[in-house]
């Protein structure tokens, strides 16, 4: 015998549980009818949320053609580095600054020797 049919010899088919005849044919009226009467309440929209979604479509198309851009000069400069480093202006670094920004950072000879030391 299988579990099932033993629990329908002890306990057998009849439902415990009843629903009184008519409740789900009332049961809409009787609800509305419980609810406080309340009345509709207007809000306005700020105009953030209204221009809300053009504004993340315009950031997406800002992206996008940003990325595009970058991607397009970076190819260019793959394509021909000779001409991105020309393109870059040569800078030189004279004693005078060099010696200023040793100044400013209280740098002398010494700690100098013992940062190249360490390469």
């Amino acid at each position: 015998m299988n579990p099932e049919e033993q629990l329908k010899q002890q306990f057998g088919t009849e439902r415990p549980f009843r629903v009184p005849d008519g409740y789900f044919e009332q049961f809409a009226s009787d609800l509305m009818s419980r609810l406080p009467e309340q009345k509709a309440q207007t809000v306005q929209m700020k105009p953030v949320r209204r221009t809300l979604p053009w504004l993340v479509a315009a950031s997406f198309a800002g992206i996008i053609i940003f990325s595009g851009v970058y991607s397009y000069l970076r190819q260019e400069a793959l394509q021909d580095p000779a001409a991105s480093l020309l393109a870059q202006p040569a800078t030189t670094v004279h004693g005078d600054e060099f010696e200023q920004a040793a100044d400013y950072m209280m740098i002398d000879s010494d700690d100098m020797y013992a940062y190249l030391a360490d390469y």
